[in-house]
């Protein structure tokens, strides 16, 4: 319910009621052990974020796609991780003036993913 009620929220434009419901959502998932519904409440609290582009909202859409990726790899969860990476690729295309050098190392002039190597978004930083 916390889920489809911060969809809805965020449909009426109702930001703050949005996040509130989202993050609730995550805090329950990560209370329970379903571990894949904590790595796509992420992709629908970052796409809030996005939309809303408060302040600090863009990193804090970033820091949940990396939470997100990180999980999916670990329990081998191709499909959510590819699309966290789609989402996060996106969100450094639309904002590039937002560095990605925090998420991105330079290794010998050429950039390499610390989430993974074949990552669409380590084109995005190069």
């Amino acid at each position: 319910m916390l889920t489809a009620a911060g969809i809805a929220a965020a449909c009426a434009g109702n930001w703050i009621r949005a996040e509130a419901h989202h993050r609730a959502s995550i805090a329950r998932m990560k209370a329970v052990p379903y571990l894949t519904s904590t790595t796509d409440r992420p992709l629908l609290v970052s796409d809030m974020l996005g939309d809303r582009r408060g302040p600090g909202d863009i990193e804090a859409a970033k820091s949940l796609l990396q939470a997100s990726i990180a999980t999916s790899d670990a329990i081998g969860l191709a499909m959510h991780a590819r699309l966290a990476r789609r989402r996060f690729a996106q969100i450094a295309k639309d904002f590039g003036h937002m560095r990605l050098r925090r998420v991105f190392a330079t290794r010998g002039g050429r950039p390499s993913s610390v989430l993974n190597q074949a990552s669409p978004a380590a084109s995005v930083a190069a």
